[in-house]
């Protein structure tokens, strides 16, 4: 049986070469696919870089507050590699602030570790510094007060209050909005040192930190949560569980 005449032959792409050109085409466009690749795998990476920002120096006593708001990566961890004394820091806000006082001249170096991936996904590091240098006069001790106060139920009137610190329980509720407002505002002030004490914090030997146990063992015979006001390390007051800023004002005065 003859073949009918109407049947035509499909032509060749590009003179009977197809699959050659291909080949030569996504030969040339491999570099270009694999820079594209490249830059899609780097986007997606959370390449870290730690920065701290924050004062250099500052006085004894003073609450000092760095910054690490500018750096990049999906951790942080602060860590306190020089002191002239055992010291207590506290990073807040997931490890974008840290912020510490201490009553002892000196300097202190504060290292910032960001964790994050590399442009291939693997696990990468980076590491930043930060220097304080506490300069100045040591806050007086505030004096021994009568031996036999007239008004048992309130402070002598000889002793100032130095520091304020809320103690509370991670797994019992967060810090009122009003505690931490008032906080704030008594650190602007500058005459006391007002901070926040979650009650399972420990210092790099799994002990209270120093300049917090005078303020954790008062909260514990009041009650947790609790503020407690000091003068140096004598408890004057406390006040269990305040929710607003006037409670905590009042409290300091």
């Amino acid at each position: 049986m003859r073949p009918s005449t109407n049947s035509r032959r499909l032509p060749a792409i590009a003179g009977d070469r197809p699959n050659r050109d291909y080949l030569r085409i996504a030969f040339y466009r491999l570099p270009l696919l694999t820079a594209f690749f490249f830059i899609c795998s780097a986007l997606q990476a959370q390449v870290p870089k730690a920065i701290i920002t924050g004062p250099r120096e500052s006085r004894p006593g003073a609450l000092v507050v760095l910054d690490a708001s500018e750096s990049q990566g999906t951790g942080r961890l602060w860590l306190l590699a020089v002191s002239p004394e055992e010291t207590s820091f506290l990073p807040v806000e997931s490890g974008l602030k840290c912020i510490f006082a201490s009553p002892t001249p000196g300097r202190y170096v504060f290292v910032l570790v960001v964790s994050g991936t590399n442009a291939n996904g693997g696990a990468a590091a980076d590491m930043a510094t930060h220097a304080v240098t506490l300069a100045g006069a040591t806050p007086p001790t505030p004096p021994d007060p009568p031996t036999d106060p007239t008004d048992p139920t309130k402070p002598p009137p000889s002793l100032k209050a130095t520091a304020a610190v809320y103690v509370w329980e991670k797994d019992q509720a967060q810090v009122p909005r009003g505690v931490a407002q008032a906080l704030q505002a008594i650190n602007a002030g500058g005459s006391v040192v007002a901070t926040e004490f979650e009650r399972d914090t420990v210092n790099g030997t799994g002990q209270t930190p120093a300049q917090y146990r005078a303020a954790l063992d008062a909260a514990i015979k009041v009650g947790i949560p609790c503020l407690v006001v000091l003068a140096g390390d004598r408890v004057i007051r406390t006040v269990k569980a305040p929710t607003t800023v006037d409670q905590v004002q009042e409290a300091v005065k």
